[in-house]
């Protein structure tokens, strides 16, 4: 019989050895992987940007397992786990179709605003794929369930998380764009958490990662899927994203919206995606601004147009069409947009519900429209047309009224903003 130390002994080195068949079951399953992508044999190889992202795993992986105690250790194994799920990612070895956990691939600036860069193939293929592979739910982000911020400079490449510039708790830097990513991070933060009770864009507390300095020039910010990124812009259309709380709460919102409703990308479930987005932003900036709703000038992005820019801002709330010289959006129903640009319209139509919303909002205040809409929004299905979304808006008003949330006879606004665009 083994005494206590040596039965720990002998069943920590079994423990190693089990994990170093693991680990090199792992790494053949990974060389072959990747000889198939490169000998052609994936239905990825030659899709626009394949390359870059296989290359960017092996990256990854390898930076991973340098900074372990070598393949014995137990992180080494998943690391290389983690690179075979993202491998079998690009060869499509599962049925992403099955769970429904699409990925919103959200772009701030629209197509009809946005730069060559935003428009590039490859650079929305690797995007796109990325989403796809972070979908899986085996695979989903693990945070510190403390929403944490981490601040990321991309050092003007379209490298994601390259280098850590700042963390929570971290000292003030000679970089201001880090510095108010910072800040406006924990705004929005503690937005989401005090006014409407939800822990980070997930409600699980996981950590906010934030990219800045991304691309070179580049006009636009997104979300896809677990992180945010916000570019300097040209300083001629666009100044830097992260001079806009509203921006960056916009983009933050669309994580809220993955996470509750997960609205798709398109069409009218995409217009409300995109009015959500901006509900969050508006109000995030209102609150911190201490504005009423007749106080504030209701425009989206209006703090990083540049001197070329032709207009105010990107998205007026209050008057949609009126944001910039040919500003597309529709304020009613009559003037819905049809065509199939800008997928379906999602930054177009959605000045109709925005249109709703600042209607309500002057009426019962912001803060307390916000609590409806987000009420509204944990109930609709991510198909929710726009006649979902009115049913959703008038249930949760009427809870609302109820439970005091809003004012008694705060109904029939509800009713008039509605009929106000033709709804």
């Amino acid at each position: 019989m083994r005494d206590g130390a040596d039965r720990k002994h002998w069943m920590l080195n079994g423990f190693r050895h089990c994990l170093t068949k693991v680990n090199v079951l792992l790494n053949t399953l990974i060389v072959e992987r990747s000889a198939q992508f490169h000998s052609g044999n994936s239905p990825f190889s030659a899709a626009p940007g394949a390359a870059f992202l296989h290359k960017q795993i092996f990256q990854d992986r390898a930076g991973c397992n340098a900074r372990k105690q070598g393949d014995n250790c137990w992180p080494a194994p998943l690391c290389n786990y983690t690179c075979l799920l993202k491998i079998d990612g690009i060869f499509g070895l599962y049925n992403h179709s099955a769970m429904h956990q699409k990925i919103n691939r959200c772009h701030f600036v629209p197509p009809y605003l946005s730069d060559e860069q935003a428009r590039d193939d490859t650079f929305r293929a690797r995007r796109a794929m990325k989403a796809e592979l972070e979908a899986r739910p085996f695979a989903a982000y693990i945070g510190t369930g403390e929403a944490k911020r981490f601040i990321y400079d991309s050092n003007n490449t379209t490298f994601q998380r390259l280098k850590i510039a700042r963390k929570e708790g971290g000292l003030k830097l000679e970089d201001e764009v880090v510095n108010t990513a910072y800040e406006y991070a924990g705004v929005i933060r503690n937005f989401f958490k005090r006014q409407l009770n939800f822990h980070s864009f997930d409600n699980k507390g996981s950590d906010l990662i934030f990219n800045v300095h991304y691309g070179q020039d580049y006009n636009n910010a997104f979300w896809d899927g677990d992180e945010m990124t916000f570019g300097d812009g040209d300083g001629k259309m666009f100044t830097s994203f992260v001079n806009s709380l509203d921006v960056m709460g916009h983009e933050l919102g669309h994580g809220v919206i993955q996470f509750t409703a997960n609205l798709d990308y398109e069409k009218e479930p995409g217009a409300l995606n995109e009015h959500f987005a901006d509900v969050f932003g508006s109000a995030i900036k209102q609150s911190a601004l201490k504005e009423t709703a007749a106080q504030a000038n209701w425009l989206i992005g209006d703090t990083i147009v540049g001197p070329s820019f032709p207009g105010k801002a990107i998205r007026s709330m209050s008057a949609p069409g009126t944001a910039f010289d040919g500003d597309p959006q529709p304020a009613h129903m009559d003037q819905f947009y049809k065509g199939s640009d800008d997928y379906y319209g999602v930054h177009i139509n959605s000045g109709i519900p925005n249109k709703i919303f600042c209607t309500v909002a002057q009426k019962i205040t912001t803060a307390k429209a916000v609590i409806v809409w987000f009420a509204a929004l944990k109930q609709l299905k991510f198909d929710a047309d726009f006649k979902m979304f009115k049913a959703a808006i008038q249930a949760a008003a009427k809870t609302s009224e109820r439970s005091g949330d809003i004012p008694k006879g705060s109904l029939q606004h509800f009713t008039d903003a509605f009929a106000l665009v033709g709804l």
